[in-house]
């Protein structure tokens, strides 16, 4: 709707007042949520939609956003798994049912993976995925960078079942999840500062080596040593050629 910016200044700037002076609760007793759902389902239909438009010279970033709503999906999903599993029966035990979905093939692991830090995780993998799309991989190793840092340390990823309910797990590589991720993370950084490196302004081959050898030596001067004293002498033998000339005369 070309608000752009401006709708993020507008709602950081609305919620700061709303926050500051308590008005949050009253605004919720106020309001029906029904009344508010549409609209705010319709504004995210409007942004998500802007991000696939592309202009002839904007780059299409559509699949930074694709990505990012993965851990958000992953989050979600797992909500649901969980509100079901204590619906139908309310005394199960976490462990033994994620063993039985792993059993079913659901394989709840990584879902729930994604889920914890679900929003850091959409901020790193989009931000990675725009600056991939438009050729910054310095910038995007940086952010894979900052991954691993966050899985290490537990902040995303990381999480422990702790009776019925899973909790995260913080700490220098918590759990065998966080050692997984923060690895994958650090490779793909690697990988990526490596792509960095191949691009022509950075690229810098054995052939490149070479020619630089080859064009240095052809720009070396070429003196004999010969040709240097019969350059060195030549302007004495000049001089008295000229006083015998004039003695002559």
């Amino acid at each position: 709707m070309g608000a752009r910016v401006g709708y993020l200044v507008l709602n950081a700037v609305c919620i700061s007042l709303l926050a500051l002076v308590n008005a949050v609760p009253w605004l919720l007793g106020t309001i029906p949520i029904a009344s508010g759902v549409g609209f705010l389902l319709w504004i995210g239909m409007v942004i998500t939609s802007s991000s696939f438009e592309r202009k002839a010279h904007d780059s299409n970033h559509g699949t930074a956003v694709v990505l990012g709503m993965i851990p958000a999906l992953a989050a979600w999903a797992f909500q649901l798994v969980q509100t079901t599993l204590h619906a139908v029966n309310t005394n199960s035990n976490m462990t033994a049912a994620l063993d039985s979905l792993a059993a079913a093939g659901l394989n709840p692991q990584g879902m729930i993976a994604l889920s914890q830090g679900y929003l850091l995780t959409a901020i790193v993998l989009a931000s990675t995925m725009v600056h991939i799309i438009e050729r910054d991989f310095i910038y995007a190793a940086a952010w894979m960078a900052v991954a691993s840092m966050l899985s290490a340390t537990g902040i995303i990823h990381a999480y422990r079942v702790v009776g019925n309910a899973i909790e995260p797990a913080l700490g220098f590589f918590p759990t065998e999840v966080s050692h997984q991720f923060a690895i994958v993370y650090a490779g793909m950084a690697l990988m990526l500062a490596a792509f960095h490196l191949g691009e022509e302004e950075y690229k810098y081959t054995w052939s490149h080596v070479l020619k630089m050898v080859t064009w240095s030596k052809q720009r070396l001067p070429r003196h004999t040593p010969a040709a240097a004293s019969i350059d060195e002498d030549t302007p004495l033998l000049l001089r008295s050629q000229s006083t015998l000339l004039e003695m002559e005369k």
